[in-house]
């Protein structure tokens, strides 16, 4: 009886020590630090959820899952709206992804929080016929901050902020297919906005296939000039992209930045893709980030 208990007792300590080396090991390397997505998720499991590969793109910080309900389209796809949290100068620059679609329930599984990497360059030039953004003296220069903390009145000129949101389309291997980006800058002087200027940029992967379709811009405030709104709407397509299959296409309706009286901006997005493989593509956003 005393060895069978000896026995028992080896066998049970061999086993926690097994349980517990991979563990171990798995925290000490760098893979530790990397975000691992799993190749299906139980949130929008079942045979037709396409779950996407983001690996290319830096870590986002402070992370968390969101499932996003899409609106179906009279073609059968989906459209999904997302709006970016607040920013104001100095907090953390926000970044969402998608990873993963589910088509007959019409939704998508995305993951939010910080932007871990660097910032992408500002102002992109447009692989086309496409309008630039603006010059201006004071544009990427915040000249002055409003806040309940600074305790003293606003000069005559006021304060001025410019920040831009990028919205990106990407396909299966990683590689950048299209992109938006508003940009906007404003002028308040604490109560109301006394100038509100943008515009917006785009790129698409010309060598690809890839080609503007339409796009228009708009840039007004409210009713109350208490916000600055720029945004855009835009049309890539690409008619080689699916072999044998229909042209390929992607929308922005609209991608947009916004900034208040006190300085502080968010963005939104309405976009979608169809036709030939449309479910191979994915989209993430960055942003607002100042300029």
């Amino acid at each position: 009886m005393r060895k069978s208990r000896i026995g028992w007792s080896i066998a049970l300590a061999l086993l926690l020590l097994l349980s517990l080396t991979p563990a171990s090991a798995a925290g000490d390397g760098p893979e530790a630090s990397t975000p691992r997505y799993l190749p299906q998720y139980p949130e929008l499991a079942g045979p037709g959820v396409v779950t996407y590969d983001v690996s290319n793109l830096p870590p986002i910080k402070d992370s968390h899952r969101v499932i996003l309900q899409g609106v179906r389209r009279p073609d059968g796809n989906c459209s999904f709206t997302y709006k970016t949290p607040p920013v104001r100068l100095g907090d953390p620059i926000p970044a969402a992804r998608e990873l993963a679609f589910d088509r007959a329930t019409c939704r998508t599984l995305i993951e939010e929080g910080g932007y871990a990497g660097p910032p992408p360059p500002t102002g992109v030039p447009s692989s086309g016929p496409s309008a630039p953004v603006p010059a201006s003296p004071a544009h990427g220069t915040v000249i002055g901050r409003l806040s309940s903390s600074d305790g003293v009145a606003p000069r005559v000129s006021g304060w001025q902020y410019s920040y831009e949101f990028a919205v990106r389309w990407w396909d299966p291997v990683g590689a950048k297919l299209s992109e938006a980006r508003p940009y906007v800058l404003w002028n308040s002087n604490g109560s109301t906005i006394t100038n509100c200027a943008g515009n917006t940029s785009t790129w698409w992967f010309s060598t690809s296939g890839w080609a503007e379709v339409a796009k228009n811009i708009s840039v007004t405030y409210n009713s109350t000039q208490t916000q600055c709104t720029s945004s855009g709407f835009v049309h890539h397509e690409n008619t080689k992209f699916c072999v044998g299959g229909n042209p390929t296409e992607i929308y922005y309706d609209r991608a947009s930045i916004m900034g208040d009286q006190n300085g502080v901006a968010w963005g939104s997005k309405t976009t979608w893709d169809s036709g030939g493989c449309y479910d191979w593509l994915h989209w993430d956003t960055y942003g607002p980030y100042q300029i």
